[in-house]
Formats: C-alpha cells, structure tokens, sequence
C-alpha cells in the first residue's frame, strides 16, 4: 500500500507506509490517526492507494495478475481489501474512510474470448463489497478507457464509491477527459471524482523540489468520518440537544450536551423551521424555510448566511440527505400536485422531481432502508397509511399503522440504520421497529410534543416529548434512562420536533 499527500487542487507526492510521518517526523504511523487530522489542518489531503493485482490483459509484464475465472477473481479482489483495510487500521485510517484501488489501464482484446472484462469487473465487485463490509469507503485508481463504459455500467451496489481517473490532458477539471468527450456524468457526480490531469514534472515547496503528478480533486479524500445528519446535533458529538425556537423574537436557544448553550436570532415568527447539516460538517445548522416567499434561509457553524429559493407557498419542506453525501438537501413537498422537488448537494447541483403522494399527505421522510440516503416518504393520515420509495432500490413500501389524530414520529429506535414507523398517541407510543418489532408504552400526556432523538448518543433514537405548557422536556433513554428538563417557555417550537410532521 502507498499513501498520497494531496494539496488541493494539483499537488501531491508518492509516500509509502512505512518508516515515520513525514507531516510530524517525531511521530510514527502507526496508530496514530492524530497525524492524518496534522496534515489535514496544513491543508493537505490523503489519498490511500492499494496496489495487487492487476487485470489478465494489463500491457505490464512485470505485474502480478488477477484469474481469468470470474470467482476466483471476485474472491482475490476480497482479498486486497481484507489486506489493505489490515494496513489502513496499522496507521491510523479507520472506518469511514477512502481506500482506492490502483487498477492501472488494460485492454480487453476483440473478440475478448478470455473474458478479461468480465473477471476484471468480478474483482472489482469483490474489492468493492469487501471494503464497505469492512466499513470503509470504495475508490479506484485507473483509466477512463475502463471507467466508460465498463466500470460505469457495474450494478450500483457493487460500483466503487468514488473514482481517480489518469488523463495527462493538462485540462484541470474533473469533468472532462480529452479523448473521452462521452465520460459519463450521471455517474460519480456527487463528490465523488478526482482527476491525474497533469504528467509528472518538478514543483518545488518549501525550499524541497519534487518530481510529480497533478490532480485536481472533487471527491473523499482520508480523514476521520463526521456523523451525518443526526437530530438537532448542534455541537456534532452526536447526541440531540435540548434545543427551542422562540417565534416572538426569532431566537434559537441550545443546551449543547456538550456543555454550554448557542443562543442566536435567525428567522422571523412565520417561518418554518429546517434544522439540518447543511454543509456537512457533522453539526446542525439553524436554518428556516419562509413560506411567503419559498426561501430558504441557513446559517452555518462557520456563521455563513445563505439564502436560496427553492419552492413556492403552501409548499411544505422536507429537507434530507437524498443523495447520501452527509449534507441535508433543500426539498418540498406540494401538496396540491403530490410532487418532490429536491435540490441535490451534488457536483453538478442537480434536480430531483418526484410524483409521490396525495393533497393531505404529510412528508414523513426518512432513511427507511440503511443505506445513508433519505427516502422520500409520506404518512396519510385519512387512511393511517404510510407509503416510502426506497432509494437503494427504487422499490415501493405500504403499511397502515396510525390513527388519523396521531402524531408520526419516525425514528431508528432499535439502532440497526433504518428508520421505525412510529406514532405518538395522548401519551401513549407505538412503534414498529424494522428489527425489535412493534413495541407500545406509556410516556407523556395529551398534548405533548414528539421530540425524538439520539439524547444519551448510542445510536438509537429516544422516544421524547416537549410539554409546551411547562416548557419542559422528558426523554426514555434507551441507555441512559429516564430524564427530565425545564429548557423554554409556552409558545417556544421545540426544535427536534422540526424534523417530524407537523
């Protein structure tokens, strides 16, 4: 395994993992993440690279090859991984991460009577699926004469996460391959690209002349994965914070769970409020959707206001992470047509517009399936009806649980990475957990808000109310227990409850 130091957006070096860091000499690799956060805070990324086996109908005569038999190539792609995540622990990069495969250019021969395509694919599927088994995160290194259209048309459970293509073009974009002007886009589009755009040559930094390549880069590079997404997370240590809008003044108030409080103005009495990542730093931003006008109005950790129009009125928000790249999507739901309209955080800022419910359909949407992407969804409370598209595979799921007069409160309960059907009624809760199955309990009174969240931080939502009367707070935490909080006053908007139906 090799490791490449990359300065955004054309630089990097060779460094094998081996011997000590070259960021912090005095400190040596192995276990020891603190030097790949060292080099991150320099500006420098870290490109992971695998080097094995390579394709039957590779040019080199001097490499070791994969099998031509498509099982015995799939399980030696298994293989590399099992090798290369041993090596990525040894030094520090843990689950989460990037590990890319160097799959250097081969050329299936016409009429390809060997099968080298397919055994070359096979390998790849076992590379692939070997690692995200593993917990880490699926690159290749390689050519775009393989990437379109061999690697792009693999299934998308078993194509890699993010792709490094070698094309000395001198065109500093990852987005175009000269030679190769039909290069997908609809594929490895959302931060998922890095491109070798220039042929090695001397750069000097810091007095030291070096012999490199350039890479331009729009995709994960190694670090230290931040949570996604988590519920009124303001402080991103991965538990929910007792957190209320105030309408009256348009003040956010949050009891950090770390320890302290963020006290902010943002928004006016008539918004409605779309907490969410907006950035994917792994913390909650505050942010409102104004329903007058349809803008969007967000306000990040790094005190970046952003306003966007995305929707018009009687639209009802429905932000998420749709695309599974850690950052909440702008999107509404119009009740009058059944449409979703979603803004994607990806490369190319592309749309997503769906015909998915009914006029009286509340957005319900959530990550149903475990697959770290938001599922468009909606509870019709006529029928007590929930209906979901699940992203990992466009299928469809009905199932009647609830009352009209119910309030849905879907959540990971059971904490196996899927989102429970759940309502709360007068106090009582019924749940149907995708693993534990149904539960019903007692825990709050009529009128009580659902503020459901990761309090205690092990994973599984807590079933929580908001008692605006009192303002106070009562949580079941699944380890934690029992616990109860005055945090706001009558007439606040408890926050947690912003990302369940209203």
């Amino acid at each position: 395994m090799q490791i490449w130091w990359d300065n955004s957006p054309h630089f990097n070096a060779n460094i094998y993992m081996s011997g000590r860091n070259r960021a912090c000499p005095n400190q040596p690799f192995t276990n020891n993440p603190a030097w790949i956060n060292a080099v991150s805070a320099q500006g420098w990324g870290l490109i992971p690279t695998i080097v094995g086996y390579q394709s039957p109908c590779t040019a080199s005569g001097t490499t070791v090859k994969f099998s031509y038999d498509v099982a015995v190539a799939e399980t030696q792609g298994r293989g590399e991984a099992d090798i290369a995540v041993a090596d990525a622990n040894s030094i520090g990069l843990t689950t989460g991460s990037v590990l890319y495969y160097d799959m250097e250019r081969y050329d299936p021969p016409n009429p390809d009577t060997l099968g080298c395509s397919a055994a070359s694919l096979a390998f790849l599927k076992g590379w692939t699926e070997r690692v995200h088994e593993l917990g880490y995160i699926s690159g290749v290194y390689g050519s775009p004469f393989n990437a379109n259209p061999s690697w792009a048309s693999m299934p998308a459970a078993s194509r890699m996460d993010a792709i490094w293509m070698a094309r000395w073009d001198n065109v500093m974009s990852v987005w175009t391959y000269v030679s190769f002007p039909t290069f997908p886009t609809n594929v490895w589009n959302n931060h998922q690209r890095i491109k070798q755009w220039q042929a090695p040559h001397n750069e000097t930094w810091g007095g030291v002349t070096f012999n490199i390549d350039g890479n331009t880069l729009d995709g994960p590079v190694a670090g230290i994965a931040a949570a996604k997404n988590r519920t009124a997370d303001f402080d991103g240590d991965r538990r929910t914070d007792i957190s209320v809008f105030r309408p009256d003044n348009g003040v956010w108030y949050v009891q950090k769970s770390s320890g302290g409080y963020i006290i902010v103005g943002f928004g006016l009495s008539a918004d409605i409020l779309t907490p969410g990542d907006y950035d994917g730093d792994g913390k909650t931003d505050e942010a409102v959707f104004r329903p007058s006008d349809g803008v969007w109005h967000t306000l990040s950790k790094a005190n970046v206001y952003t306003p966007r129009q995305f929707g018009v009125n009687g639209d009802i928000p429905a932000p998420g992470d749709f695309n599974g790249d850690g950052k909440t999507d702008l999107a509404v739901y119009r009740p009058s047509t059944g449409v979703w309209y979603i803004a994607n955080s990806d490369s190319l800022g592309t749309y997503t517009i769906r015909q998915f419910g009914l006029d009286g359909d509340k957005p319900v949407q959530a990550d149903y399936d475990g697959d770290g992407k938001t599922d468009i969804a909606v509870w019709r409370p006529s029928t007590g009806v929930w209906y979901w598209l699940r992203s990992s595979d466009d299928g469809f799921n009905a199932i009647a649980f609830g009352i009209s007069t119910d309030r849905p409160a879907q959540g990971d309960y059971d904490g196996d990475g899927k989102a429970d059907v759940a309502v709360l009624r007068d106090g009582t809760w019924f749940l149907l957990q995708s693993t534990a199955g149904f539960n019903q309990f007692n825990f709050g009174l009529a009128g009580d808000l659902p503020v459901t969240g990761d309090y205690d931080g092990d994973g599984k939502d807590d079933p929580a109310v908001f008692r605006p009367s009192t303002g106070v707070w009562y949580a079941l935490q699944s380890t934690a227990g029992f616990f109860a909080a005055q945090f706001g006053v009558t007439g606040d908007k408890p926050v947690p409850n912003a990302y369940l139906p209203q």
